[in-house]
């Protein structure tokens, strides 16, 4: 009884070491430390997950070869003699150069923020009246400067939540038989943009990254100058304006660290249609993304 209570328990172990190891990547990990820290090379991590081969990423698990197994600094060290010698023959000079991942991916980095600087601009002109000939023309341009931070809650998907300052220019004609007038309208909000986002590469090297998000710009100061017939009347004291919502959706272009974006804003409420148009516009601007 105890000589097969003996050979299972040996058939077991036999059956458990030839299984493959397997490895979850951590922070800071590359294709060549692990290859290193196991004693084993990168060509053969890649063969049992071809998916390593473009990127790592963290919580990633390799399937290592049979018998892998985590090296001792001596075991380390005496390999990198043995490879140093073996190095110097001319069977290892034709290999391309190796490259290791980056750690400063965005789907490695748990927190990290972004600025970013935006012009707007929406235009339209109402038809023409036969009966009086008149005509009225409705120009806005928005200016946005925010900073944004950002959680990376699942690899490269995050969510974005900001604060910064924008500020609208609004110009009104309206021209009839023997008169016309003109207005402008200077609004100034706090805008704080809450959405989600995905990077598809990386933020500090070549990558996009969509977005969605809503936009609530709060009221903080309104001013506005008058003209009939091209002499200035008096102009009325404003309120703040009233807090507009709008929805945005767009991409942001990564160039190593920089981006480039656009994005269409649409509105939500009618405080939004009343200080920014009753239709969208678009957004074009520039970014500036890191890492925390």
């Amino acid at each position: 009884m105890r000589k097969s209570i003996f050979l299972l328990f040996l058939l077991l172990a036999i059956g458990l070491s030839a299984m493959a190891e397997t490895y979850i990547v951590d922070r800071g990990d590359t294709l060549d430390s692990i290859a290193q820290k196991f004693g084993i090379t990168r060509t053969q991590i890649v063969e049992l997950n071809p998916d390593a081969g473009q990127f790592i990423y963290v919580g990633m698990e390799l399937t290592l070869p049979d018998g892998a197994h985590a090296v001792t600094p001596t075991q380390s060290s005496s390999s990198q003699g043995a490879s140093t010698q073996v190095a110097s023959t001319p069977s290892y000079q034709n290999q391309s150069p190796q490259y290791s991942e980056s750690s400063d991916d965005s789907s490695d980095q748990k927190w990290g923020a972004f600025l970013q600087f935006g012009l707007g601009f929406i235009s339209h002109e109402s038809e023409h009246d036969r009966t009086t000939y008149t005509s009225a023309r409705l120009d806005v341009t928005s200016f946005t400067a925010t900073i944004n931070g950002f959680y990376n809650f699942y690899q490269g998907a995050k969510v974005i939540l900001g604060v910064g300052y924008r500020s609208t220019r609004t110009y009104m004609s309206a021209t009839q038989i023997g008169s016309w007038g003109d207005a402008e309208q200077n609004d100034h909000f706090l805008t704080v943009p809450l959405g989600l986002g995905y990077t598809i590469g990386s933020i500090s090297k070549l990558g996009i990254t969509p977005i969605a998000n809503f936009d609530f710009n709060i009221g903080l100061k309104s001013t506005r100058k008058n003209s009939q017939n091209g002499e200035s009347v008096e102009t009325p004291k404003l309120k703040a304006p009233k807090t507009c919502v709008d929805f945005q959706l767009g991409a942001h272009i990564h160039l190593w660290g920089f981006g480039i974006f656009g994005g269409y804003h649409f509105p939500v409420n009618k405080y939004q249609k009343a200080y920014f148009g009753e239709d969208g516009y678009f957004e074009v601007g520039m970014s500036c993304w890191f890492n925390l």
